[in-house]
């Protein structure tokens, strides 16, 4: 998926419309099949690991500086 952000913003009484790209170009969404993810269950404020197949969501919290990127 490509994307771009088009902000419509009044800034000194005046309208102005700010397209934010990456460096002149759309930005890329893309995904990956993982048999993990994280969420933030609602009326929390802290991650749970999601995992299985279908995906079910626990109660314990993960702290974000423990996730890991590739």
């Amino acid at each position: 998926m490509e994307w771009v952000i088009d902000l419509d913003l009044v800034v000194g009484g005046e309208s102005q419309n700010v397209e934010v790209t990456n460096h002149g170009q759309p930005f890329r969404t893309t995904g990956f099949v993982s048999p993990h993810g994280y969420r933030v269950m609602a009326g929390t404020d802290h991650w749970v690991e999601c995992g299985g197949t279908p995906p079910t969501c626990g109660a314990t919290a993960v702290s974000p500086a423990d996730f890991r990127y590739s």
